[in-house]
């Protein structure tokens, strides 16, 4: 009998040792479960958080390759907008290249042109009606002198030549009246006279008395005398006119009828 009963103390010695042993593997079982689910739950949110990570970079990524797509649209724009100004720069710099070798070829050409273009106006001044004779000469005489000069451009001289091709064009104005006196040989005497120059129509003459009145004779290059009676009053009231002493008035003077061209 107390051999059977410590063999049942024994056997529930024994279960309970069991027992205890299976709830101490068990509680390590959980531990090892919750703690394995929290790596895991570790691991998922840094996992998460890399995932987050890189979807920022992509979208930061994406915002810059816009950005740099734009840029590159914005620099093949400025590109070929440099390449019209370019294009229009190397037109210009052609066009100056030729201007410039057409300057060079003009101004080879200029001196002998100018010095024709003052040959043939003192030529013409030679042919004219002899008003400001003096004055027309001395005035080609500087152009020759202007022409030899080395501290004068070509243009310079040039221009100068055209100033007095423009005063000749003005001598010669519809309605240009003109006075100055001038001494002139009338019948073998010299004499002190008022010179009235009606544009290029005619020349007429009148002493400071008023006893001879005269016209330029183109034809034969000389001095007429016309008749005092009816030509004084109209020559003297145009030299008053000229000389701005008298109002504008219609004038009668002796002009040459045109001649029929051939």
């Amino acid at each position: 009998m107390k051999q059977h009963r410590l063999k049942v103390m024994a056997l529930a010695t024994a279960l309970a040792t069991g027992a205890m042993g299976a709830v101490t593997v068990q509680a390590g079982s959980v531990k090892d479960v919750l703690k394995e689910g929290k790596e895991k739950v570790a691991s998922s949110a840094a996992s998460q958080k890399r995932i987050d990570k890189i979807a920022e970079q992509t979208d930061n990524i994406a915002v810059d390759f816009d950005t740099v797509n734009k840029q590159i649209e914005s620099t093949r724009l400025y590109n070929e907008t440099l390449e019209l100004q370019i294009a229009h720069q190397e037109r210009q710099m052609a066009n100056i290249r030729k201007n410039i070798d057409n300057v060079q070829e003009t101004q080879r050409e200029m001196p002998p042109l100018t010095i024709r273009m003052v040959d043939a106006v003192e030529n013409y001044i030679q042919l004219d009606l002899p008003f400001r004779l003096d004055e027309r000469r001395n005035a080609v005489e500087q152009l020759r002198n202007d022409i030899g000069r080395s501290d004068m451009t070509v243009a310079e001289k040039f221009r100068r030549v055209l100033e007095v091709y423009k005063y000749e064009l003005e001598y010669g104005a519809v309605g240009s009246l003109d006075t100055y006196s001038q001494e002139i040989e009338i019948d073998g005497v010299v004499k002190q006279v008022d010179i009235l120059r009606l544009g290029r129509v005619a020349l007429c003459y009148q002493t400071k008395d008023k006893e001879h009145t005269g016209v330029w004779d183109q034809d034969n290059r000389q001095w007429v005398e016309l008749d005092a009676g009816t030509y004084r009053s109209a020559v003297a009231n145009a030299i008053r006119i000229a000389k701005k002493t008298a109002t504008r008035d219609i004038l009668t003077l002796p002009v040459k009828a045109p001649e029929v061209a051939q």
